[in-house]
């Protein structure tokens, strides 16, 4: 596992017993993942508790499908989206006339197979089925020259050259393939992937066309302005002002220059009801970490340094929009229309259970991670203590 370029979080060593066990240090993931994956499991059981009702109710009618969602789903998958969607039902019809639940077939006799199934008569299927096969390699160091060695890497969930990208796996080298075919397998990959697209969740070299690629990352830039709104409603019923989505010129009544642009929007800019305390808030709607490599990530992006490209982190982008914002308190007093200069502070704001609230890696007190559901332990009229972060809370969420 490679893991010592993200931010060395995860030491590349490996030491061996006098009895010739292999001994790791598990500290890291005890810190990080263990609390994570405790917290979630709870937010799960609390939620199918609350929802269990919903079970014996009407159902719900089906979504509408956001704008340029089916148009990505085609041009992605080469099939018309209803086409995707049957997929699975319909080799699951051959499969019940195999009398299996998986059989080894040539890729383009099992487009000629599905070719007889309702729905898709009249299409070219082998760009849709090589667009789901996971072509077979010689060994496992063999790297296609298209390909690179990160797309293969075991310890990250959702890389392009996975079953759960391409279901279809194939067995023999060369342009007619054999293929195992797994309806369950394809069902289960497909719903991971169409949540994943309407959820703006799978983004990236996970995709090949340039159409979902921009409908993914529209849907995670709607969904993430959504979550400034649901933060700053939330802030809100806690007594202060929250204003979502705020530029610092019109905050500081200050020209848009290109430094200020540079700045990025605030999140959510949250006054006390008397005044003296203005939060700089961060509202990050990101998914949990699932394994070790994901959480070497997530905290690699949050150290408050320069990226080796020279570009600063995702923290670093934060605490300079703190520290503008305070040396500028001055115009935002004036613009606000406040009695005092406010004593600037910042926070970082996620829905979900992230590394950084356990394992937090910068000293200011503006880079504290907090969770949604615990803002009523925010001091909100009094600011963090100048001191190393650590989170409200995160021993007794530990035992639970």
């Amino acid at each position: 596992m490679r893991t010592n370029g993200r931010g060395g979080f995860l030491k590349p060593k490996i030491r061996i017993s006098p009895t010739g066990d292999v001994l790791s240090d598990h500290s890291f993931g005890e810190t990080t993942l263990e609390p994570i994956a405790q917290i979630k499991h709870a937010q799960d059981r609390e939620s199918e508790s609350d929802s269990y009702h919903s079970h014996y109710a009407e159902p719900n009618p089906a979504p509408s499908q956001p704008d340029g969602f089916l148009e990505a789903i085609e041009a992605e998958f080469n099939l018309p989206a209803e086409a995707f969607f049957s997929l699975s039902g319909a080799l699951t019809e051959l499969a019940i006339q195999h009398k299996t639940s998986t059989w080894i077939v040539r890729l383009s006799s099992l487009a000629e197979r599905l070719a007889t199934q309702e729905g898709f008569q009249g299409y070219d299927l082998m760009p849709a089925l090589q667009r789901l096969l996971l072509p077979s390699r010689p060994g496992w160091l063999a790297i296609p020259a298209d390909k690179k060695e990160r797309d293969y890497d075991l310890s990250r969930f959702d890389r392009p050259q996975s079953m759960i990208g391409r279901p279809i796996v194939g067995i023999s080298e060369g342009e007619d393939p054999l293929v195992v075919v797994a309806p369950g397998i394809i069902e289960r990959s497909a719903l991971h992937n169409i949540m994943g697209a309407r959820g703006g969740g799978l983004h990236g070299e996970f995709w090949t066309s340039k159409e979902m690629r921009r409908f993914v990352g529209g849907m995670a830039d709607r969904l993430g302005l959504e979550f400034n709104d649901q933060v700053a409603a939330a802030v809100a019923q806690l007594g202060l002002n929250a204003r979502a989505s705020v530029k610092p010129s019109d905050c500081l009544n200050q020209k848009a220059t290109d430094e200020l642009k540079r700045l990025g929007d605030i999140d959510v800019l949250a006054i006390t009801d008397n005044g003296q305390h203005a939060w700089v808030i961060e509202a990050k709607d990101i998914r949990f970490c699932r394994t070790l490599a994901e959480t070497a990530s997530r905290l690699s992006d949050y150290r408050g340094v320069h990226k080796k490209d020279g570009k600063p982190d995702n923290l670093m982008r934060h605490l300079r929009r703190v520290d503008y914002v305070r040396s500028h308190v001055a115009d935002l007093a004036k613009r606000l229309k406040l009695s005092t200069e406010p004593k600037v502070h910042g926070l970082v704001i996620v829905d979900s259970p992230q590394p950084m609230a356990f394992l937090p890696s910068h000293s200011s007190p503006d880079a504290r991670t907090m969770m949604l559901s615990d803002l009523k332990n925010v001091p909100w009229g009094k600011g963090w203590k100048a001191a190393s972060p650590k989170i409200i809370n995160s021993k007794k969420r530990r035992r639970k």
